[in-house]
C-alpha cells in the first residue's frame, strides 16, 4: 500500500532532480480528497530523453534493480511501465489516451506534504483520466464531479 510518505519520498527525489511529472491515479485522487488506498504511484512524465535520464537518475536510490533495466525509450514504447521494489511499485505513464504531460501542465496543483512540492494533475484532467470502465474509475470519477459540483456551487455563492 501506498502512504503519503511514499508518495512524498519518492517526490522528494524527483524534485531534487527537476524531473518533469505530475501525480495521477489513485494517489492524486487520495490528494483531492477521495480517501482511498492505492497499491502504486502513477506518474505522467515529459518522455523526452533529457528527462528520462533525470528520472532514472532519481528512481535509482529507491528502485535501483529496476532502474537497471530502464530503457530512455521504454516509456515513449510503451503504455505502462511498471517499477518494482521493496514496498515500492511506481508506474511510468507517457500518455494516457490523448493526454501527454505537456497537456497537464496547465491544470496542475501542487500539494506540500512536509514541505516537499507534489505536483497533482488539477480537477479537470482527473475528470478526463477517470472515465474508465474499471469499477474504480468509476468511483473516482463520480467523486470529482461532486467536488467540482460542490466548488462551482461555492463559487456562486461568493459571487453573490
Amino acid at each position: 500500500m501506498i502512504t503519503l510518505s511514499k508518495l512524498n519520498k519518492v517526490c522528494k527525489l524527483l524534485n531534487k532532480y527537476c524531473v518533469r511529472y505530475v501525480v495521477i491515479g489513485g494517489c492524486a485522487i487520495f490528494m483531492h480528497g477521495y480517501e482511498r488506498t492505492t497499491r502504486d504511484i502513477d506518474l505522467l512524465v515529459d518522455v523526452s530523453d533529457k528527462n528520462i535520464k533525470k528520472l532514472k537518475k532519481a528512481l535509482k536510490k529507491i528502485l535501483p534493480e529496476a532502474c537497471k533495466e530502464l530503457k530512455v525509450d521504454d516509456v515513449r514504447k510503451n503504455i505502462v511501465v511498471r517499477m518494482v521494489g521493496k514496498d515500492l511499485i511506481i508506474d511510468l505513464i507517457g500518455k494516457v489516451g490523448s493526454i501527454v504531460y505537456n497537456d497537464v501542465e496547465t491544470d496542475l496543483l501542487i500539494q506540500k506534504v512536509k514541505r516537499i512540492k507534489i505536483p497533482i494533475a488539477g480537477l479537470e484532467t482527473m475528470l478526463k483520466l477517470k472515465q474508465g470502465i474499471r469499477e474504480t474509475d468509476k468511483k473516482d470519477y463520480l467523486f470529482l464531479l461532486g467536488k467540482k459540483r460542490y466548488l462551482e456551487q461555492k463559487r456562486n455563492k461568493v459571487r453573490r
